[in-house]
């Protein structure tokens, strides 16, 4: 009997260190479900469509001026030499006429001495006068000579009629006329080719004249 109550004590400390941990991982495992079960649960949503904010401009044609970089060797489109038509004495050039300076389209460069130009045009101016008299006289010896033949009341040849009526007088004085004319173009034409002047927009890469120099044509 003594045996029996020595050996239940023992056992029942066996049973407790067993079972403690048991108690303490039951009691664990009901405090975790409990806080899982109270916790918020996420729920999945599809994501909402966002619509996307633009800015819409009416399309406009406009010219861009691209800007290329590059190296390389400029020249000029057209290049030409200019020389005198008439000859003289170079009496002006444009002031600052050096190499590298710009001149504009009909700009004046050089002239030559017009006074040896004006006279001949003078003469000319003279001459065509004097050639438009010599006509104005002609006519009316022409009008003169057919009422003395209109008075005669003779009937003459073709070529007869023409000398009695002076024809080949005012034949020549209307050529002298002509010519007279043709001659003060002339000489008007010499005066204007005593300034020379730029053809085209240009820049100056060469000048050979200066002022009091002596030129001639070509």
């Amino acid at each position: 009997m003594t045996q029996q109550h020595a050996a239940t004590p023992g056992l029942s400390r066996k049973l407790f260190k067993i079972s403690l941990p048991v108690l303490v991982l039951t009691i664990a495992g009901l405090v975790a479900w409990q806080i899982t079960a109270s916790s918020p649960r996420a729920h999945r949503r599809a994501p909402e469509a966002q619509p996307r904010l633009v800015e819409v401009q009416p399309v406009t044609r406009e010219d861009i001026r691209v800007t290329i970089s590059g190296l390389g060797t400029v020249i000029a489109s057209r290049k030409l030499t200019l020389y005198p038509e008439v000859s003289g004495q170079i009496r002006q050039l444009r002031d600052n006429l050096l190499p590298g300076s710009q001149v504009r389209q009909g700009e004046t460069l050089v002239r030559i001495d017009v006074a040896e130009y004006e006279i001949q045009r003078q003469k000319q101016q003279a001459e065509v006068a004097l050639a438009e008299a010599e006509l104005q006289k002609e006519r009316g010896q022409q009008a003169i000579a057919r009422q003395e033949y209109e008075l005669i009341g003779r009937t003459l040849s073709p070529a007869q009629e023409a000398l009695v009526l002076r024809q080949p007088e005012l034949a020549s004085a209307k050529a002298r006329l002509v010519q007279a004319e043709a001659a003060l173009a002339q000489a008007t034409l010499a005066l204007e080719r005593t300034r020379i002047k730029a053809p085209f927009n240009a820049q100056v890469t060469q000048r050979s004249v200066e002022t009091g120099s002596q030129v001639g044509t070509g």
